[in-house]
């Protein structure tokens, strides 16, 4: 059987997964081998539906042959009998663990996994959790301000915010380089060096030169014809002298004559005037093309330092993103060999959803493809559609799928256009939109964008005779955009509702623009008591249920939070916090917290998180109550550093993303992850979003064939833009140009998932603009009829059949009764037949009292870094026998680099004559008055033989908890080969206070770990207490103290 190479354009609807499911099976049935197939797709939920297509399509053939000759006349291959299709299921489901249907992203894991050690990664490598990036985010930005020096970070601030003082330091370095990391990986470092002086006649003036420009133009109102604008001229004086260059442009006669512009308040301005401004109108021209290239040039510098930083902490952790995966697979290039590794030679490629192909995955492929494409027995397949690339933000190109003819032999193309999804009426009003898109009368800068997509746009051709209904209604009006989005979000609640009295079986999607608008929705309809599955991811602390548990936490361990002591004395956890409406302490938060600090100590964070769940329980609904079990869930397996703060759990819940694809009727999510789905009915509250972007972070251009970032320039707004080189205008027009590309083609994923109806809401302002607004409500309703109607709560337009669900199956539950929750969580009781719950010793200590600078620290990352490579020193010596110290420095050199300062500082205190290196001898334990060795008379030097264990683990049953940990060194004396005593010695980095008192007070604070890691040696090497001793090793202040 030859199989050609096949190039497929098919729009939405057209049966994209159908075609590849045709080709993998052809593939199945012509003999090849489950792992010489490589079938990719963008998401793994469509991966999922990929292989469950296969294998559906597959398994219905082998129940009659009458659908073993429907399958074959879908194939275009002769009858085949069902026996044959049966051998060919029996054979995939008998080789599952060699298929290769997968997201590229997971192919690339895959591909990075065998040769991970190339790339000094290290086998063990995983993909980071939401929460790991940000922690790893947060801490290289932390270093790279620490890197930094004073001039060098003021300049860098003064460009990153364009010229402007803006107080949310980290908030906006964090943003600012978040958008600007796409451009940085794809581009070389002389893209950002952009030569625009060399374009531009304007130069700078030095100061004499500056003096005597402002001096022709004072002499110009001696002039008469002048005298008009004398105020005007004094003004811009005034502003220029000032050196306030960016006021000059928005305002008098220096704005008009910089714009090219000779009258002014309708008057002619006098020729001498003009060429008197020209020399300063040219100066400051010069200066804004300098600050454009030096923001630019400063920008690559931070982002090139960063990306150092951040590298350099993902391969300690040894946790990736997937955008790394790509990027360390195609360092390799074209020279990237991988057949020997994997299973098989991939000699059949079926690429799905190919126009969000970023250029780097495409680099990774295309030697496989053209490989593929050479050889006689093997086959290529790819199938997109360029109107759904709303992957641009992630590096998407559909110019790569406009391209792959030329880059590949022998391929044919086709088109498909006919839908086997939406119904006439739907699929004619999505015609109407997408070819009337110059309707629009106020396209500002974008008409030409307009046109083209309009002109490349393929009409659907439909199928099917569903009957359909599509309706667009105006909200109730608002005045700014936050109360519109509101109307807009309620009334698709109602629809919603309307829908679902009407008994029928249907599927309905939600579609929004925003993660955000999720959460209100879901909120808006657990009040109605309609259930609804949450795709994609929003953090827990969207909801307000959650929200209050994590003001709790914050409470605990901030008992001055004056925020969250409010949000908590006003909710049914107030009683618990010891909050009563009639009394008034101020001392009931710093109680409370030492009481719930206790019941920590104790019993473990989990379990206290619980109790404020279960108290919560009753007064929250069924949504609410889910993600709280969401967050038990979480906190079950997160891990507290060894500083134990409860505020790492609290921002690890905030920046981690959960959901909730239950089976439910009614589903909410945004429209990129609506892509590649169908509803019955599909409702679209977020029309008011912008096609084009305010103000991009910065614009690019591109090589036309490679598509290859040529410049990249930091963005600025049109009326600085006026006085740029043209090349620089071209990349602005260039950038905004693809987002408002991109939006339209998210406008048409968002249509277009419907098969039977579509419900359009759209905003309402209390007055009809002048103009139509450039968004998804402008665009349509000038398609449609060519007006923009701001009726509030009417009916723009309406086609088809209003009641189109008396078609559909009546609705019939699984029982008669309303479904009952869940059985809740148990309260806590005396018998526990559950797993043990397991604890760290560490997490023992503290109890009532805690260190100040470990709550007000920016980050404890650096913290525990410090802590890791102390412990890490020590741990290479036994005894201060030999070349110890040398011996621990090298082994620490290699690991980490040259030791700190600071850190020299502690470990200094062991060194010989030093106040603790005595502990690192075995005088010690005879001379020291604590040390478990004077429990014996008959210890001597010659009976006692030591062992010294660095990070020794520990595993016992104390108190009804699993304790696991590692002690940081245990001294191990035995007496004719009997274990006859043993010393406990942990590591403190602490700074303690003059005086006894400081001392004691911190080492009580340690006491219930310590005392764990006494129980537990006790109880592993079955000793007496006695026997057992133990003493905290303090290296900042050189002193031991015996527990």
């Amino acid at each position: 059987m030859t199989i050609d190479n096949v190039l497929l354009r098919a729009s939405a609807g057209t049966g994209k997964t159908f075609q590849l499911s045709n080709r993998y099976i052809l593939l199945i049935l012509s003999g090849k081998s489950p792992e010489k197939l490589l079938a990719t797709t963008f998401t793994r939920k469509a991966a999922g539906e990929i292989l469950a297509r296969i294998l559906q399509r597959l398994a219905i053939a082998t129940t009659s042959e009458e659908q073993a000759i429907k399958l074959s006349d879908e194939l275009k291959i002769d009858a085949t009998h069902s026996r044959r299709f049966g051998e060919a299921l029996a054979f995939l489901t008998s080789n599952l663990h060699r298929i290769n249907v997968s997201t590229l992203d997971a192919y690339f894991a895959k591909l990075l996994t065998n040769h991970a050690y190339e790339f000094e990664i290290g086998a063990d490598w995983a993909i980071a959790t939401s929460g790991e990036q940000a922690a790893q985010k947060q801490l290289a930005i932390i270093e790279l301000l620490r890197n930094l020096s004073n001039a060098d970070f003021t300049r860098l601030m003064l460009f990153i915010n364009k010229g402007k003082c803006n107080r949310s330091i980290l908030h906006t370095l964090e943003l600012t380089i978040e958008s600007l990391l796409s451009p940085f990986y794809q581009s070389a470092a002389t893209a950002w060096n952009g030569n625009l002086r060399g374009e531009s006649t304007a130069r700078i003036l030095n100061p004499e030169q500056l003096s005597l420009a402002m001096s022709k133009i004072r002499n110009q109102m001696e002039n008469e014809d002048c005298v008009p604008f004398l105020k005007t001229i004094t003004t811009d004086l005034e502003t220029l002298q000032a050196r306030n260059w960016n006021k000059a442009l928005r305002g008098g006669i220096f704005k008009k004559i910089v714009a090219g512009e000779n009258t002014f308040s309708r008057k002619p301005l006098p020729d001498n005037l003009i060429a008197a401004y020209q020399p300063l109108t040219q100066h400051v021209v010069a200066l804004k093309i300098r600050e454009l290239e030096n923001q630019t040039k400063a920008t690559y510098s931070i982002l090139f330092q960063y990306a150092e930083i951040l590298d350099r902490i993902k391969r300690k952790t040894k946790r990736l993103e997937f955008g790394d995966v790509t990027r360390l697979l195609n360092g390799r290039g074209h020279k990237f060999a991988s057949t020997f590794r994997m299973d098989a030679t991939i000699e059949h490629l079926l690429l799905d959803e190919f126009q969000d192909t970023s250029l780097p995955q495409w680099n990774i492929v295309e030697p496989l493809a053209i490989s593929i494409c050479q050889q006689i027995n093997s086959s290529f397949f790819c199938v997109g559609d360029v109107k759904q690339a709303i992957y641009g933000w992630r590096g998407g190109r559909r110019e790569i799928f406009d391209c792959l003819e030329s880059c590949l032999n022998d391929i044919s193309s086709d088109t498909l256009e006919q839908s086997y999804r939406s119904s006439a009426v739907v699929v004619e009003f999505i015609n109407s939109i997408f070819n009337n898109l110059d309707a629009h009368t106020n396209p500002s800068d974008h008409a030409e964008t307009l046109k083209r997509w309009q002109k490349d746009f393929v009409p659907l051709k439909t199928v099917l005779d569903h009957v359909g209904y599509v309706e667009y209604v105006n909200a109730t009006d608002g005045l700014g955009k936050t109360e519109r989005l509101k109307s807009c979000l309620a009334l698709a609640v109602n629809k919603t509702e309307q829908l679902l009295n009407t008994n029928r079986q249907m599927k309905i999607g939600i579609l929004v623009r925003t993660n955000s608008s999720i959460a209100e929705l879901i909120h808006l309809l657990a009040a109605r008591g309609i259930p609804a599955s949450e795709d994609g991811g929003n953090s827990l602390s969207n909801y307000s249920a959650v929200q209050l548990i994590l003001s709790a936490l914050s409470l605990i361990d901030h008992p001055q939070d004056g925020v969250a002591r409010f949000h908590v004395e006003h909710s049914p956890l107030a009683s618990l916090f010891g909050y009563r409406p009639d009394t008034i302490d101020t001392n009931i938060a710093c109680r409370t917290s030492r009481d719930f600090r206790r019941q920590i100590a104790t019993l473990g964070f989990y379990s206290v998180l619980k109790n404020l769940v279960l108290t919560l329980e009753p007064h929250v609904d069924r949504p609410q109550f889910t993600r709280l079990e969401h967050l038990l869930v979480f906190a079950n397996t997160f891990k507290f550093s060894i500083n134990f703060r409860i505020d790492e759990f609290i921002e690890a819940v905030q920046n981690e993303r959960f959901s909730d694809p239950d089976a439910s009727r009614v589903r909410v999510m945004t429209i990129h992850q609506s892509k590649g789905l169908e509803f019955d009915a599909v409702i679209i509250p977020t029309l008011e979003s912008a096609l084009a972007p305010r103000a991009p972070t910065y614009a690019v251009s591109r090589n036309l064939k490679t598509q290859k970032i040529s410049e990249v320039f930091m963005y600025r707004n049109a009326e600085f833009r006026e006085l740029l080189p043209k090349r620089y205008n071209d990349a602005c027009k260039e950038t905004i140009a693809e987002s408002v590309s991109e939006s339209l083609c998210l406008l048409y994923v968002a249509l277009t998932r419907a098969a039977r109806a579509l419900y359009l809401i759209g905003p309402c302002q209390p007055s009809t603009p002048k103009s139509p607004p450039f968004t998804s409500a402008g665009i349509i309703q000038m398609a449609i009829h060519n007006i923009y109607s701001q009726t509030p709560n009417d009916v723009v337009y309406a086609n088809g059949n209003p009641t189109w669900f008396e078609q559909l199956p009546v609705y019939e539950t699984d029982s008669p009764h309303p479904e009952t929750l869940p059985i809740p969580l148990a309260k806590p009781s005396q018998l526990n037949l559950s797993p043990l719950t397991s604890a760290a010793p560490s997490s023992r200590s503290g109890g009532e009292r805690f260190r100040l600078s470990g709550v007000l620290r920016s980050s404890s990352e650096t913290a525990k870094l410090f802590g890791i490579q102390l412990h890490y020193f020590m741990e290479q010596i036994d005894w201060a026998q030999g070349p110890y110290w040398t011996m621990a420095t090298d082994a620490f050199n290699t690991k980490y680099g040259e030791v700190s300062p600071e850190l020299d500082s502690h470990l200094a205190m062991f060194l010989e004559n030093a106040p603790l290196a005595n502990i690192l001898n075995k005088d010690f334990y005879f001379d020291e008055p604590t040390s478990p060795l004077t429990q014996l008379t008959d210890a001597t030097h010659e009976t006692i033989q030591f062992t010294v264990h660095n990070e020794y683990p520990i595993c016992a049953f104390i108190d009804g908890e699993l304790l696991r940990g590692f002690i940081d060194r245990l001294v191990v004396m035995r007496m004719n080969e009997l274990i006859v005593a043993v010393d406990i010695c942990d590591y403190k980095t602490d700074r303690i206070g003059v005086g006894p008192e400081a001392l004691q007070s911190i080492v009580s604070r340690y006491r219930p770990q310590i005392y764990a890691y006494k129980q537990s040696i006790a109880q592993m090497l079955a000793l007496q207490p006695s026997q057992v001793g133990a003493r905290l090793i303090f290296t900042h202040t050189g002193e031991q103290a015996a527990v």
